[in-house]
């Protein structure tokens, strides 16, 4: 939540944003001593609950993550709302870049160790990849030297702590699923390793076909808030971007839906078997792109056909977003 809210706060009229800034780093430290000492407390028994105590390194090295992942929330959020889209976007390859690199590198190197330290590895890299960036945002938004804001502080929590409690029950139901769903597979006939090596196929292969859409809704959350800020003013123009950006969010939620039919069909009895209801009723896109990734064992089709999605929802907004400037201009 705190991108969010700190480009709402940014890009107000008058705002003082070197005070915001302070601020949101500010209430990131204080977040970060909290919930990285829970999260080292909590890691034992979270492996106990994913039943396989080799991802405890993993979990351990994703603590620091805590912290260096809040910062770069704050700077996005903050030249989000100055109207500087390109800084965060080249921030951002640049981690994916270093996170890449330095995880093919790493997994290189040690090649011959224990599969539990090699599963830490690509989370290694990750803390490298945001050290990197948080460099990177540091030197562009140099801050002079004060105090931070209490009353910004506490109304910077006050704008994230709705968007961020809804990621945390996400994040619960994530886990959820990751505990429950490898205890079902053992409950119907499959050993303890093909149980894992189920979910892995579904959690590191599929969904990131199924949700690579999203990358479009996130920056338009991102790129909207600082929009949404400035006309909060004029009622006329903020009903005309939220009608906007909700038809967008609507069209692209359709285009991903996956859960509702995927539940269907596991209550009609047809998950294992491709089929998505009577006649295929609730087969939609992204169920036809798992269907064909997973059931019949076609990734590369599959992943052809996520990109071609892809471009498809990339192009709708695109024309929508071109549309809605030129019936602003004849406003």
């Amino acid at each position: 939540g705190l991108p969010t809210a700190m480009s709402r706060m940014t890009a107000r009229p008058n705002a003082d944003q070197s005070a915001v800034l302070r601020a949101g780093l500010s209430l990131n430290r204080r977040i970060a001593l909290v919930m990285m000492p829970l999260l080292f407390l909590l890691a034992p028994g979270m492996a106990w609950l994913l039943s396989d105590f080799r991802t405890l390194p993993a979990i351990l090295i994703s603590i620091p993550a805590v912290f260096l992942l809040g910062c770069c929330a704050v700077y996005s959020g903050w030249f989000y709302g100055r109207g500087d889209m390109l800084t965060p976007a080249q921030c951002e390859c640049s981690e994916q870049v270093v996170r890449f690199v330095g995880s093919l590198v790493l997994l290189l190197i040690f090649t011959r160790s224990p599969l539990s330290i090699r599963a830490a590895l690509p989370g290694f890299a990750g803390i490298l990849a945001g050290i990197c960036v948080w460099m990177m945002f540091r030197r562009r938004a140099p801050l002079p030297p004060g105090v931070p804001s209490a009353d910004l502080r506490h109304e910077l929590l006050a704008l994230s702590a709705p968007t961020a409690v809804s990621r945390l029950c996400q994040t619960c139901l994530r886990m959820l699923t990751a505990v429950l769903l490898p205890l079902c597979l053992r409950q119907s006939g499959l050993t303890a390793s093909a149980a894992t090596a189920q979910f892995g196929l579904l959690s590191g292969m599929a969904m990131p076909l199924i949700m690579a859409p999203g990358v479009i809704t996130s920056a338009m959350c991102m790129v909207a808030a600082p929009a949404v800020s400035r006309q909060e003013s004029n009622r006329v123009r903020l009903k005309r971007t939220m009608r906007q950006l909700l038809l967008m969010a609507g069209l692209i939620s359709g285009l991903q839906q996956f859960d509702i039919p995927q539940v269907v069909s596991s209550v009609l009895g047809n998950s294992w078997t491709g089929a998505a209801g009577p006649d295929n009723a609730g087969l939609t896109t992204v169920v036809y792109i798992y269907n064909t990734g997973i059931m019949f064992n076609k990734m590369p089709t599959a992943a052809v056909m996520s990109f071609f999605l892809f471009f498809i929802i990339m192009g709708v907004t695109i024309l929508n977003f071109r549309a809605s400037r030129k019936w602003a201009n004849n406003d």
